[in-house]
């Protein structure tokens, strides 16, 4: 089944959002492994996904779901994060672009509970979790205006 005609016309708009932010053509084309200098790309990475890709996907209706253009989605910004450091200026920029789509996609949140929309963000909390320094979930807690749990909440040892 196909998504509706409004559903394809709202992933179409984020993705145009997306394509032309200022920092969005990086994500654009597929990563070229041999022409940047990385030939263990393809060993870390093994689902390569870019914002071109998607948007081919999408003319093409080869999205059943708004589900599954969100998951292509996050899987460009996750695969930027995975293959480069934390430190590194590609990893802050798809981070930033992830905080970005969850801000404007409906985010709420109150004192003490986050409710993200689960078609963009279901493995936020995964994020969180895998994550052991307590610097990034600041970070995460700080980009989005959210309020970092006291530490022994953290589970923090």
């Amino acid at each position: 089944m196909h998504m509706l005609q409004m559903e394809l016309q709202k992933c179409g708009a984020l993705l145009r959002k997306l394509m032309n932010h200022q920092i969005g053509f990086l994500f654009n084309q597929p990563v070229k492994p041999v022409a940047l200098q990385i030939p263990d790309y393809f060993d870390i990475i093994s689902e390569p996904i870019d914002l071109g890709t998607v948007k081919k996907k999408l003319e093409n209706g080869l999205y059943s779901s708004v589900r599954d253009f969100a998951a292509d989605v996050r899987l460009t910004f996750s695969n930027a994060m995975k293959y480069n450091p934390s430190t590194n200026w590609v990893h802050e920029l798809a981070m930033n672009l992830l905080v970005s789509i969850r801000n404007k996609s409906g985010l709420r949140y109150s004192e003490n509970w986050v409710v993200l929309p689960l078609c963009l963000f279901p493995d936020m909390l995964v994020l969180l979790l895998l994550k052991e320094s307590l610097m990034f979930l600041r970070y995460i807690f700080q980009s989005s205006d959210l309020r970092l749990p006291e530490t022994s909440t953290l589970g923090t040892q």
